[in-house]
Parts: C-alpha cells; structure tokens; sequence
C-alpha cells in the first residue's frame, strides 16, 4: 500500500510542475495608442470572453498581464478579440432565471468581442455564464447585435427570432434563400456558417476564425507497465489478507477522439491482461487458501484532456471495466467474470507517448455468492506509444 501511495505522490508532482508551464503562442496585440505589437500570448482557449490576456516579449522573457484599458484588439491561433462599444440585451438564456417579455432591454456597453467570420459582413460573438449573444456589420457599419431572446411566458417560455428577418434583409445573395433562414438557429457554427456563404457569394476576402480540425479521430496506442494488485477474502466468520503483488501488465488503447480542434474529450476502450497468485492464511495456522486469477480487461469509458503546454497534455479517464476471468481459481470457488469502476490519471508527451496511473476499484471475484466476497484492486502504472 506505501509503494501505491508513492507513485501516486511522484505523478502528482511531475504533473503539477508541468501545468506551472503555460502555454504562449505567436499572436499581437493593438494598444490604446493603436500601436501593433508583436508578441507571444497565452492561449487560454477561452470559452468565455476574456476581459484581459498575458503576454511575453519572448520565449524566456518574464509574463505580463495587459488589462482591459490596455488594448483594443488581440489575437493568437484561431482567436481574433476587438473590444468595441455595443448595445445589447443582458437578459439570461438560463431556463430558472428567463424574464417576462419578448422585447430586449439594449444596453450600453464596452465588451470585447471574437471574430467569428471576418470578410465584406463580419459576425461576433459574446459570451458568458448567463447569455450568449451574436453581432455582426456590413462593410464597416456599426456593429450591432442580432436580435434574439428567450422570454418565459406561461406554460414555457418563447423566442424572440427576429435576427432572421435582420440577416433575410442584410445578406442578399442567390445562395441564401429563405428557407435557409427559416432553419437557422442562434448559434455558432450555423450563423458562422451563413455568413461565410454571403463572403463567398459576394466573392470578397474572407478568413473564417473557427478552430480548424487538426487531430485524428482514431488512435492507437501499444501500452506496458506494472499492475499492483491486492486481495482480500472474507466468508462472514473469517477472512485472509492475500497481501500486494507486482506483475507486468501489457495493453492496448483505442481513443475516439471527439473534438474538433484540440484534444478535448475521447471515447476510451482498452483491453489488458493482468495475473495475480497468491496464498491467504484464514486463521487457522497452516490453513491456506490459494487464487491464481487471471483476466483480460475489456475497459470502456471517456477522457478528458487540459493542456499543459505544447508538448504535454494532461488527461483525466473514468473506466468502466468488464474483466474476462477465464482459468482463473480461488480454491474450488467458481470465479466468474464481473464489472467494476476504474480512475486514471496520465499525460500525453509530443503527440506520440503517455504515462498514467490508473486505479481500479474492488472487483468481486466470487461475485455468485451471496455470502463471500474476494475484493481484487489494482494500481497500474503504465507507458504508451502511438501506433496510429
């Protein structure tokens, strides 16, 4: 058990001094003066809007952090943010707080929006934890928002959808017909997507600011490592403490990559095989029990990734794992096959190599009888390499 905890504490130590490294990218920055600067930004892969960003003169150079009052536009990677004045409604998109009525309440404000579409019509969106709400301009216009609002009205609540009327009469192009805009919904990708229709249509230069595919959808990973597994038995009267044991634990991993940009999150099936022997002592002086268990582990379940810096990516997995107990004994005990939760905890080096910690929870061994339990654990530390 002190050597499980060990390597735990080891891991979480590399892991922490890792995610102390962040991740700067090349990008710019446009100053109150309307000066450009060059430079490297943090991408900090903003799912809200962000309201200040850091930055370094350089790869080695110190970070600092430039504030709201600092800056009129920013970008790195796909994100492009201009900070304007706007009028919008400020009303909640959630269900439990909707207010009465379909007509917004505008007001004044100075946000910083992301460049969706930037071309002859240009769409941004603004987002926090209450609403999310779109803009957009034609040749240099005013930018204003398209009209939009969830309203709670007796039964449910309603929509106030006029931002199609609004697109209908400002995007006039052969490629966007009526129908067109009687399915379109207030959200990302469908507007992003008709606003690059009109670009195209109206044959002007256009740079889409959406994350752009760049992982694999299938991966495969040939995985080795050591599995610490314990077992302890017990009958209601007795039990025996089979004690820890160290064994080579080969595996193979297939991940459903389920993003479309950085890794995010995947779908998980690995398949391992692990064998534990051993002998526990009842009680009863030289009265022992033996098991030689045996499995192949079929695990299914999802990973979540966070980024570490350019080279490494932290990981989160949660398993559910179906282990095939085949030969296996535990005395003249019938062992059978059964399913148990697994955690883990790894990282992704260069795109191509992985170290994680898995642990899996008690399995019942002799799971077909009411009164016995053999609870079988594992800790398993394990290195990958990509094949696919």
């Amino acid at each position: 058990m002190r050597l499980k905890f060990t390597i735990i504490a080891v891991v979480a130590v590399c892991f922490t001094k890792l995610y102390s490294q962040k991740t700067f990218a090349k990008g710019y920055y446009i100053d109150a003066k309307d000066t450009r600067v060059e430079c490297l930004i943090r991408d900090e892969d903003w799912e809200l809007n962000p309201t200040e960003f850091t930055l370094k003169t350089e790869e080695n150079s110190t970070s600092k952090v430039i504030s709201f009052s600092e800056f009129k536009e920013f970008g790195v990677n796909e994100f492009k943010f201009v900070k304007t004045k706007v009028k919008l409604d400020k009303s909640s998109d959630q269900y439990n707080t909707l207010t009465a009525g379909k007509a917004l309440n505008l007001e004044e404000d100075t946000l910083v929006l992301r460049v969706l579409i930037e071309g002859e019509a240009n769409l941004y969106t603004y987002k926090n934890d209450n609403f999310t709400r779109f803009f957009y301009n034609l040749n240099g216009s005013p930018i204003t928002q398209l009209t939009f609002k969830m309203f709670a009205q007796e039964g449910g609540f309603g929509k106030n959808n006029t931002y199609k009327q609004e697109l209908l009469n400002s995007l006039k192009c052969d490629k966007i017909t009526q129908d067109d805009i009687n399915h379109l919904e207030y959200e990302k990708d469908r507007l992003s997507d008709l606003f690059k229709e009109y670009n195209l249509c109206k044959a002007s230069g256009m740079t889409d600011f959406r994350a752009k595919k760049v992982i694999n959808t299938f991966e495969l990973y040939a995985k080795a490592g050591v599995g610490i597994s314990s077992l302890k038995y017990d009958d209601g009267n007795y039990s025996a403490d089979f004690g820890s044991k160290a064994k080579f634990r080969p595996a193979i991993e297939a991940e459903i990559n389920l993003s479309n940009k950085r890794k995010n999150y995947s779908l998980l099936i690995e398949v391992s095989y692990q064998q534990y022997k051993s002998k526990g002592n009842i009680g009863f002086g030289t009265t022992d029990i033996e098991a030689d268990y045996k499995t192949i582990d079929i695990a299914g379940g999802l990973r979540k990734y966070i980024l570490l810096n350019p080279k490494a990516l932290l990981f989160i997995n949660g398993y559910m794992t179906y282990g095939l107990a085949g030969s296996s004994k535990f005395e003249n005990y019938d062992v059978r096959a059964n399913v148990s939760p697994s955690l883990g905890i790894g990282c992704l080096f260069n795109k191509r190599y992985t170290l994680d910690v898995k642990y899996e929870f008690g399995r019942n061994l002799l799971s077909r009888y009411v009164d016995l339990t053999a609870k079988y654990n594992t800790l398993a530390v394990s290195f990958g390499y990509k094949l696919l």
